[in-house]
C-alpha cells in the first residue's frame, strides 16, 4: 500500500462559482476561512458555504469506480496550512491541534471495517507508533456517501500520556486509493463542534465542477 500525503485543497468563491447554487448560506463565514488565502482570518473575506447533507447519507454497496480527483472542503477560521503538506494547524502556536488529509493508493476498501475491527487496527497503528498500549474510544461509526463515494465518519478519543486527544475521522474510498481527513482536537481545547461543521463540507473536487 503506497501512501502519498497530499495537501487539503478548499473551496473559495472562484471555484463555487460554477457549481449552480445561487441559494448559497454564508452564516457560518465566521466560522470558517480558505487555507488557499493564508490572510482571510484577517480580513472580511466571505467564504461561500458548500450545502451538504452527504455526510449522512445512507450506505449502499453499488459498484463504483472513480478515477482521483482532489477532496476539498471549509477548515473553521484560524487554521493554516503549516510546513507539512497535508497538514493544518491553528495560528496560535500553542495549540496542539491539527487537521491532515492522507491519500493511500489502495484497493482495499476501508468502508468494509466493522466498528470493531476498525478499533483494533487503530489500537494497533498508535502502540507501534508510540511503543505503548493506547486504546481509544470510538464514540460514533457511520457509513456514509460523499458524491458517489462510500466512507466512514468516525468519532473517537483516547488518552495519552496522561492527556486527553479526540478526534473526527473521515475516510472515504475512491477506486483505487483512500482519502483519510483527521480532525484532531488537542487537551483544553475546543474544536469538536467546528470540526463536524467542517466535516459536512467535504466534497470531491470533481462533482463540484460538474454542477453536482
Amino acid at each position: 500500500m503506497k501512501k502519498r500525503i497530499v495537501c487539503l485543497v478548499l473551496i473559495a468563491i472562484m471555484v463555487l462559482s460554477g457549481c449552480g447554487n445561487s441559494n448559497v448560506d454564508t452564516s457560518q463565514t465566521d466560522n470558517t476561512e480558505s487555507a488557499v488565502d493564508k490572510t482571510a482570518a484577517d480580513s472580511d473575506t466571505v467564504i461561500k458555504e458548500v450545502k451538504s447533507d452527504k455526510i449522512v447519507e445512507e450506505y449502499n454497496e453499488s459498484e463504483y469506480n472513480f478515477g482521483g480527483s482532489e477532496i476539498v472542503c471549509e477548515l473553521p477560521k484560524g487554521f493554516v496550512p503549516s510546513d507539512y503538506e497535508g497538514e493544518y494547524i491553528p495560528k496560535d502556536k500553542k495549540d496542539l491541534s491539527s487537521i491532515n488529509q492522507i491519500l493511500y493508493d489502495s484497493d482495499e476498501d476501508i468502508t468494509k471495517y466493522t466498528k470493531e475491527e476498525y478499533k483494533n487496527k487503530i489500537d494497533s497503528e498508535f502502540s507501534e507508533t508510540y511503543g505503548m498500549d493506547i486504546s481509544i474510544d470510538v464514540t460514533q461509526y457511520d457509513r456514509i456517501m460523499i458524491d458517489g463515494r462510500p466512507g466512514l465518519y468516525i468519532v473517537y478519543n483516547y488518552d495519552f500520556r496522561e492527556q486527553h486527544y479526540d478526534a473526527i475521522v473521515v475516510e472515504l474510498y475512491n477506486g483505487k486509493e483512500s482519502n483519510i481527513i483527521t480532525f484532531l482536537q488537542a487537551p483544553g481545547r475546543d474544536w469538536m463542534e467546528k470540526y463536524a461543521e467542517s466535516a459536512k463540507t467535504i466534497r470531491y473536487k470533481d462533482a463540484i465542477e460538474n454542477g453536482q
